[in-house]
């Protein structure tokens, strides 16, 4: 049955592929990429984890990835969208109009380093006690203790990681804009320095989702960036850098791991991590016959929300699901607590779950993606590539519901400040400061030229 499921996951994956021309961002495509390898990577550990493949498990991947895909053409069948696939290779706006757009739009460097550093000091003063840090083993002590006591911070210091990571995510756009469009040398270290920062940062946080969505978000915009400097969707160029990419990936979030004192070689870390959330799911599958939920699962953070403005009770589901501990005969153990984004949808509302749930999140990113292509740059692919992590992780565990809530909001919130407030060529205060004199020029760019039908 593994065969077969695995067969089904690559027809699904090459579809996906030809529904948008070779065009890897695509979400479906992305969807069905991620739970193709999440599946393979089941598969890799099939003796360790003596994997057995149910059919009600191959029946309900299945109905998800198709309902996404119904989702998806839903939103295709409105004009707008269909001009954008006949348009799909086409650049919508001049390229010496973009350049002016992105490129020589006025934005304070040297502010938001100093921004970005006096920010991090400050968070690192409130999450370790510098005096105490006398050599790297004392640093990774230091580091493991964090992640035990997974202490709550109030809002003020809650905020000043989310203003790091604003600063961080802008800058990596204006740096790849600037990579591409313009070089220049001296730019790029300037906004270097917020996001090595921000990766500091992250390395103190007890928050590992944070560097992942952070290398997403990275992955995804040079993606964009790299296809359109060369006009091409899928390449051997391409394809290689991706591949590099995902290694260097991997390698920063074992060392960030390493760093924090875990144990797991490279091998078990990627089977627990990449293909334990799909496992976990089969094998919860296998044994669920209700009683259905009803939304007390998939919209917990939702009611918590909720509660916090004084209209609901709170949700009385654990914040981490329960673990799954697996012992094989041959010794081989592991220990997880993630069961890919479906089991809240079936535990939830049955085969409805991998139906309607599906349906109306394909429709969602489909939509963003259908923004993306109708209005390349700017805040847009910001916005895409900031939030398509709910579909890499979806073979892992549920991320679109589970983040329904005030830190998402203020994550949101703060982009579009550094953005159009920074940086934007809309801007409320795009101003150019000089040297010596304190002059404030507003800078004035004539505004994209609309789609032509």
């Amino acid at each position: 049955m593994g065969s077969i499921t695995l067969l089904v996951f690559i027809i699904f994956t090459f579809a996906a592929l030809m529904y948008y021309r070779k065009d890897i961002l695509g979400p479906w495509f992305l969807l069905c990429a991620m739970m193709t390898v999440s599946f393979c990577i089941v598969l890799l550990n099939t003796k360790n984890w003596e994997v057995i493949v149910v059919p009600k498990f191959t029946a309900y991947c299945s109905v998800a990835l198709l309902s996404w895909f119904a989702g998806a053409l839903v939103v295709r069948a409105f004009p707008i969208a269909k001009i954008n696939v006949q348009k799909s290779n086409i650049r919508i706006y001049k390229e010496q109009e973009i350049k002016e757009r992105i490129s020589n739009g006025s934005y304070p460097y040297v502010l938001l380093m100093c921004l970005s550093i006096g920010l991090t000091l400050m968070y690192l003063y409130t999450k370790i006690p510098l005096s105490s840090i006398t050599s790297v083993e004392s640093f990774k002590t230091a580091l493991r203790s964090l992640y035990d006591t997974e202490k709550t911070y109030g809002f003020f210091r809650t905020q000043i990681f989310e203003l790091i990571v604003a600063i961080a995510y802008i800058s990596l756009y204006k740096r790849m804009s600037v990579q591409y469009m313009r070089p220049d040398r001296r730019m790029r270290i300037r906004l270097d320095i917020p996001v090595a920062l921000f990766l500091l940062c992250t390395l103190v946080s007890t928050d590992r989702n944070i560097l992942l969505r952070f290398m997403i978000y990275f992955v995804i915009l040079f993606v964009m960036f790299f296809r359109d400097s060369i006009n091409l969707h899928v390449g051997r160029k391409l394809i290689v850098r991706i591949a590099l990419l995902a290694v260097l990936a991997g390698g920063v979030f074992f060392i960030f791991g390493a760093a924090k004192q875990y144990t797991s070689n490279v091998t078990r870390a990627l089977g627990i991590y990449g293909g334990s959330g799909l496992y976990n799911f089969n094998l919860w599958i296998k044994d669920f016959n209700g009683p259905l939920a009803y939304g007390k699962y998939t919209f917990a953070d939702l009611q918590n929300v909720m509660s916090r403005l004084h209209f609901m009770k709170p949700s009385d589901v654990p914040f981490n699901a329960e673990f799954t501990n697996f012992v094989s005969a041959n010794g081989y153990t592991f220990s997880s607590n993630v069961y890919s984004a479906l089991r809240f949808y079936v535990q939830d509302f049955g085969i409805w779950g991998v139906i309607v749930v599906p349906f109306l999140t394909g429709i969602f990113f489909e939509i963003l993606y259908v923004v993306t292509k109708l209005r390349p740059y700017g805040f847009a692919w910001v916005f895409y590539a900031s939030s398509i992590y709910p579909v890499i992780y979806y073979p892992i565990l549920e991320q679109l519901m589970k983040r329904m809530n005030f830190g998402r909001v203020y994550e949101i919130g703060w982009l579009v400040v550094f953005y159009f407030v920074l940086f934007s060529a809309y801007g409320i205060t795009k101003y150019r400061f000089k040297r010596r004199n304190f002059v404030l020029n507003r800078s004035k760019i004539k505004p994209a030229r609309k789609l032509q039908r």
